[in-house]
C-alpha cells in the first residue's frame, strides 16, 4: 500500500472536484486550525492569529503525489511553502473511517503564502471565490468565516483604490490651479 499524508485545504481545494481532477486523493475529514486566520491576498492564505481558527477539509493524498501537489499549490514557484500543523478534527467522512483517521487531531500538510507582505490584501477572482465558496458549503465549513475574510480583503482593496483616486484628483487639481494661475514649471523653456 502507498504511504499517504494528510493535506488540509482551506482554499480552492476544499472543492472536491477541483483537486480530484488534478491528483488522486480522498476527503477523509473536516476540522480547523487553531490560532490562524484566513485572509485573501488575491490568493487565499492563512496567518497566525491568536484566538482565531480556519476551517479546513482534510485530504488523504498518496505520498508520491507530493511533487504534483507542490506545483498545484505554487510551492515550486516559491509563492507558498509547506507547513505541517495540528488540525482539530470535527467530522470524519466514510473514507476517513475506513482509513482510520484519528478522531481528535491530525498533523496535516498546509500551504501558507511564503511572502505575504509582497502581495497586498485583495479579493480573489470571482470564479476562484465561487469554487472556494462551493467547497466550504458542500463540506459544511463555517461559511461566515470565509465571507468575513472576503469582506476584509474588499475593505483593504477599497481603501487602496480610494487613496489612488484621491491622489489622482489632487494631481488634477494642481494642474488646473497651475493653469488658472498661469504658473509655469521651473524648468520650462519660457522661464530660462
Amino acid at each position: 500500500m502507498t504511504s499517504r499524508i494528510f493535506f488540509a485545504a482551506y482554499g480552492i481545494h476544499t472543492n472536491e472536484h477541483e483537486l480530484k481532477r488534478k491528483i488522486s486523493g480522498d476527503i477523509v475529514a473536516r476540522g480547523y486550525i487553531d490560532n490562524y486566520d484566513l485572509e485573501f491576498r488575491s490568493f487565499p492564505t492563512i496567518k497566525e492569529s491568536q484566538g482565531d481558527k480556519v476551517p479546513v477539509v482534510i485530504w488523504s493524498i498518496p505520498q508520491n503525489s507530493m511533487s504534483k501537489l507542490d506545483r498545484i499549490e505554487f510551492a515550486i514557484d516559491g509563492l507558498f511553502r509547506q507547513k505541517y500543523l495540528k488540525v482539530t478534527v470535527t467530522g470524519i467522512a466514510d473514507k476517513g473511517m475506513e482509513l482510520g483517521v484519528p478522531r481528535e487531531t491530525v498533523e496535516a500538510l498546509v500551504y501558507v503564502m511564503s511572502i505575504p507582505n509582497s502581495y497586498s490584501t485583495g479579493k480573489p477572482s470571482l470564479p476562484d471565490y465561487n469554487l472556494i465558496f462551493s467547497g466550504w458549503q458542500s463540506n459544511e465549513l463555517e461559511v461566515n468565516l470565509l465571507v468575513r475574510a472576503l469582506l476584509a480583503a474588499d475593505t483593504h482593496y477599497e481603501e487602496k483604490e480610494i487613496a489612488e483616486w484621491e491622489r489622482q484628483q489632487l494631481l488634477k487639481s494642481l494642474v488646473i490651479a497651475r493653469d488658472l494661475l498661469n504658473i509655469k514649471p521651473e524648468n520650462s523653456p519660457s522661464n530660462s
